[in-house]
């Protein structure tokens, strides 16, 4: 028969090495958990940098796109000055013309042969961008 004093250390002893067993498995299984946590913890550090950078950029770019509107409400505004500035200027080019070819065909001789005459070269050298030449603008004289 089985001796009781006989068992009893086989059977501690293999409770043992069962703990034993497990330790090491458990032991493993901790540092490989610890080991994941830490690669975790550097992509999460990773991923705040990355989260960092972008709310910069993207606070940039806002301020970048703020300037840009108002430059180009500016310039819709400098375009629409232009236009206007340049609508009149045509609006009294055109007044003059009328009134120029008014004054060609006047009753009175003395103010058509002016209007008809070219503009003589002293009084085209007051006139800051005016250039003398022949007098053959509009197919004839002005």
């Amino acid at each position: 028969m089985l001796n009781l004093n006989n068992l009893l250390p086989a059977a501690l002893a293999v409770s043992l090495g069962l703990v034993v067993f497990k330790y090491a498995a458990l032991k493993t299984d901790l540092d490989d958990a610890l080991q994941a946590n830490d690669t975790l913890a550097q992509s999460l550090a990773s991923q705040k940098s990355h989260a960092d950078y972008l709310a910069q950029s993207l606070a940039l770019a806002n301020q970048q796109n703020h300037r840009l509107v108002e430059e180009r409400t500016l310039l819709n505004t400098l375009s629409a000055d232009y236009r206007r500035q340049l609508k009149s200027i045509e609006r009294e080019l055109s007044e003059s013309q009328t009134e120029l070819e008014a004054l060609r065909l006047s009753p009175d001789e003395t103010t058509k042969q002016w209007a008809n005459d070219c503009v003589p070269g002293a009084v085209v050298s007051v006139l800051k961008y005016a250039t003398s030449g022949a007098c053959s603008q509009n197919g004839g004289t002005d």
